[in-house]
Formats: structure tokens, sequence, C-alpha cells
């Protein structure tokens, strides 16, 4: 039922496959100009700014300490997650290094 929605712009009045499709998202949230928010990227999301001001969004890899958070990036690549939105092996190694010096410079200040 995803795939069939993947880049899909929904808006109202939605179709009854869009109301579906809405009722299987974990959490549904009106952002409006100035609020933050913060995604782990093994999930889907998507963000729209609603309001007469200029709405920007910006992506970027984020792990937080959170052993939820930590556990789904263990896993990144997996056969859980979506493929189409699978970063290269390369670029996958990349980040986990990124991690583990971010980690080493934490535990040395401790």
């Amino acid at each position: 039922a995803l795939e069939a929605m993947y880049k899909t712009i929904m808006k109202p009045p939605f179709t009854a496959e869009e109301k579906r499709v809405l009722s299987m998202a974990n959490k549904v949230a009106l952002v409006g100009p100035g609020d933050l928010f913060l995604f782990s990227g093994a999930n889907a999301h998507m963000t729209l700014g609603v309001g007469k001001d200029l709405s920007l969004s910006a992506y970027e890899s984020y792990v937080n300490l959170n052993p939820t958070n930590v556990s789904i990036f263990r896993r990144s690549g997996c056969k859980e997650h979506w493929e189409d939105c699978i970063m290269e092996d390369d670029e996958l190694d990349d980040l986990q290094d990124d991690v583990i010096d971010q980690v080493e410079k934490m535990l040395l200040k401790l």
C-alpha cells in the first residue's frame, strides 16, 4: 500500500486510499513556522510547514544517544529498510566511521 503512494503529495479532500494510508502513520503533526522537529532517518518521514511564512526543511543524518535510535542506526541497510531509502555501502561505512569518531571524542571528555 505504501509503495503505491511513494512520492505522492496528499491534500484534502483525501481519497479513501489516502485516508487508509494516513491512518497507518505512527504520528501525524501539524508543523507551523518556527517549529523545530527531529526525525530518525531510519523511518519514513516528511514535513510540510503551514502558514503565511516561508517554510524550510533540511535533511541530514542525525543519530542521538537514545538506545532505541542507536539500535535502529546499527541496523541501517538491513532488509527491513525500504530499498529505495538505503544508503550506498560506502556512504554508510563513512557515516558509521564518523559516528565512531564522535563517540570516541565524547568518551575522552568524560
